[in-house]
């Protein structure tokens, strides 16, 4: 069971962690940004803070973070850490 479940006591259907993936039990992740906005343009789209968007490909589950900036900043590594630990 994923720490969440486990906290949760869910039961009737818990995120079962995968004991078998592919080289050397690394996620293939797929990760990307996007901003929420109602602008028409690609300028006033990137305004606000960004969302990162991650994807575990093997059982298709999305996750996504609002983080203050793009890049190596430290929330947003906290987020994103926090993340790959219920994979």
């Amino acid at each position: 069971m994923c720490p969440h479940c486990d906290k949760g006591k869910s039961k009737s259907y818990p995120h079962v962690k995968r004991a078998i993936r592919g080289r050397a039990g690394v996620p293939n992740v797929s990760v990307d940004y996007a901003y929420l906005s109602e602008g028409k343009n690609r300028q006033e789209e990137e305004t606000g803070m960004p969302i990162v968007i991650m994807k575990d490909q093997e059982t298709s589950v999305k996750f996504a973070r609002v983080v203050p900036k793009k890049g190596t900043e430290p929330h947003a590594i906290h987020a994103v850490k926090k993340i790959f630990e219920c994979l």
